[in-house]
């Protein structure tokens, strides 16, 4: 995981780019995590920031970030696994 790594390195201050908006705002208390599979990999992620003196989670749209979405889903399809669309589709 990133943010283990970040630790590791020696970080004080991260910041968790995402495309998922639903989890930035999770992250940040905006929203609650209603999903009973995702609340435990919310609850370690959550666990991690603690460890930073500081983190921001800020939201980067797909279309903003293709590379990346790009990288992302090349590992997923490796894995047989997929990332669920935002707004259902």
């Amino acid at each position: 995981m990133t943010l283990r790594r970040a630790k590791e390195l020696g970080c004080e201050y991260v910041t968790v780019h995402m495309d998922s908006e639903l989890i930035v705002r999770q992250l940040n208390g905006l929203y609650k995590v209603k999903d009973a599979k995702m609340l435990e990999l919310y609850s370690e992620v959550r666990r991690l920031l603690r460890e930073f003196s500081d983190w921001k989670a800020v939201h980067v749209p797909r279309k903003e970030n293709q590379h990346a979405d790009e990288l992302v889903n090349a590992v997923l399809d490796a894995h047989g696994a997929q990332l669920p669309q935002e707004g259902g589709s």
